[in-house]
C-alpha cells in the first residue's frame, strides 16, 4: 500500500447489497423519513424484531408487511462490480471492515454471497445497540480497528452518514455506483 489509508470502512446496504428497502421506497413514491426511519433505526439497533418492523412499515405505508417483505427480498443480491472491487482492494492488501446498519439478516448475505472473506472486521449495528450517524458507531469502529480517524475512509451511499464521518476526520465517499467509486477513492490515494 502507497498511502496512509489503513483500514476502508463499507456499508453494506445500497453500496455492496441491492437496498431492498429504499427500492421499495422509491417505487412507491415514499420516503425514508418519519416512521419509516425511526423504525428501520430500531430493527437495526436490535431494538424491535422483524414482524415488528414489518409491521410498523405497514402502518407508515399502506401495504400489508408481507407485501414490503416480499417486494424487498425480489432484488436481494450484491452488487457484483463492488465485489470485484473488494476483491481487488483485498488483493492490493487494504484491511476493509464493514461499518453499516443492519439487522441479524445480514449474516445470511455475507454467508450465501461469500462476501465475509473479504473483510478483516464487522462493525454490525445491531451488535453495538448504535446506528449511523450517531458519532458512536464512527468512534467504536475506529477503536475497535485501532486506527485515527485519518487513516480510514468510509464508504456509504447516504450523505447524513458519511457528513458524521466526516466531522470526526474520516475520509468519506458518497457511493453512487461502482464506477464513482472507482474515481473516488483514486482521488485518496487507493489505486484499483
Amino acid at each position: 500500500m502507497a498511502n496512509d489509508n489503513k483500514v476502508i470502512f463499507f456499508d453494506f446496504y445500497g453500496v455492496i447489497w441491492y437496498d431492498g428497502l429504499l427500492k421499495y421506497l422509491r417505487d412507491h413514491g415514499l420516503t425514508f423519513s418519519g416512521e419509516i426511519r425511526t423504525s428501520d433505526r430500531a430493527r437495526c439497533a436490535g431494538k424491535i424484531t422483524k414482524q415488528q418492523h414489518l409491521d410498523n412499515l405497514a402502518k407508515a405505508t399502506g401495504h400489508s408487511g408481507d407485501y414490503i417483505y416480499n417486494y424487498m427480498i425480489s432484488i436481494n443480491r450484491p452488487d457484483d462490480k463492488v465485489v470485484e472491487i473488494l476483491a481487488k482492494l483485498k488483493n492490493q492488501g487494504y484491511k476493509l471492515a464493514l461499518l453499516t446498519n443492519c439487522s441479524e439478516s445480514i449474516l445470511g448475505r455475507i454467508k450465501n454471497g461469500q462476501l465475509r472473506q473479504y473483510f478483516d472486521d464487522m462493525i454490525l449495528s445491531y451488535k453495538v445497540g448504535v446506528t449511523k450517524p450517531d458519532l458512536r458507531i464512527y468512534e467504536l469502529a475506529l477503536q475497535k480497528l485501532g486506527i485515527s480517524a485519518d487513516e480510514a475512509i468510509f464508504i456509504d451511499d447516504k450523505s447524513e452518514n458519511t457528513d458524521a464521518a466526516e466531522k470526526l476526520g474520516i475520509k468519506s465517499i458518497l457511493f453512487t455506483s461502482a464506477a464513482d467509486l472507482v474515481v473516488k477513492l483514486s482521488k485518496l490515494g487507493v489505486k484499483i
